[in-house]
């Protein structure tokens, strides 16, 4: 019996359909098999197709039989801007501030996890890959972003496909549509010196200040210990201390792999207990 596509062939059709409104880029459609998600080494990506318009992706994901390959053999499917092209759309991967995103009506805000966002913004021309960059660095910055995601042909999650690295079967979502075009002139003006992310607020807390590697001992485990330890003192969440972790903590995800989930939920609640015990000894009086 065939297995019914059609709900998130749906989702899929009406992202294209939605991009292809507002650029006329071509894409590249990738394929990465699920062990590969956990173990870079073994480099088992596949580009399905180049330079693809985004009214024929589609029927180019159906003639490939992507839906079943996802279901069946955890292969993720992604998607890239074609090279050699100019580029109207900028991308920032693992976004945090998906408030300030939307209350300013940017492009698009796709949910790839229970937790983590990839977002577009739509510029006023086409431009070259290093002004990408360069835009792609100040958006970052702002919104608080993956810092190492700047190449402009960076691989993203495609709507409509389960996310295999987590066991949720979550599916990947277009959270958000805006319209809102960014003037390329002015971004580019800005200055690169100003601390553009001390004006970001990730909910009511204030952009911190130190990193990961702020707190690095040489010892990996114990530099996560001490990160999420800063980080809830700084008024973060569990899940906010998660996302640091993942994004910040060194070769996480080659040193934990399919556990990292695991590990980094014993590091938080190690992290909350030790703070907890701190907190109640009560404090020594000098005689």
């Amino acid at each position: 019996m065939a297995i019914d596509y059609s709900s998130r062939e749906k989702q899929t059709k009406e992202f294209f359909e939605f991009l292809s409104q507002h650029t006329t880029m071509t894409i590249d459609l990738h394929l990465i098999k699920h062990e590969s998600l956990f173990d870079r080494s073994k480099s088992l990506k596949f580009t399905i197709a180049q330079n693809v318009r985004l009214t024929d992706a589609f029927r180019v994901l159906k003639r490939e039989n992507l839906y079943w390959k996802n279901d069946k053999r955890h292969e993720n499917v992604y998607w890239s801007w074609s090279k050699s092209q100019k580029l109207n759309i900028a991308f920032v991967d693992d976004l945090i501030e998906t408030n300030l995103f939307k209350s300013e009506g940017h492009l698009a805000l796709i949910q790839t996890s229970k937790s983590k966002y990839q977002s577009l913004f739509l510029l006023d021309r086409y431009v070259s890959d290093e002004e990408l960059k360069d835009i792609q660095r100040v958006l970052r910055d702002k919104y608080n972003g993956d810092v190492g995601a700047l190449s402009p042909y960076q691989l993203k999650r495609l709507v409509g496909f389960v996310n295999t690295k987590y066991s949720d079967g979550f599916v990947v979502r277009l959270d958000f549509k805006g319209s809102r075009v960014l003037e390329v002139k002015t971004i580019l003006s800005k200055d690169k010196n100003t601390d553009i992310k001390s004006h970001a607020t990730y909910g009511c807390i204030s952009y911190i200040k130190k990193t990961w590697l702020d707190f690095d001992t040489g010892d990996e485990s114990q530099t996560d210990m001490k990160y999420a330890l800063y980080l809830m003192g700084q008024g973060y969440t569990d899940e906010e201390v998660k996302e640091r972790l993942l994004r910040e903590s060194r070769d996480i995800h080659t040193r934990k792999g399919q556990y990292v989930d695991e590990y980094l939920e014993r590091t938080i609640k190690k992290s909350r207990e030790y703070l907890r015990m701190n907190t109640l000894r009560p404090k020594r009086v000098r005689s």
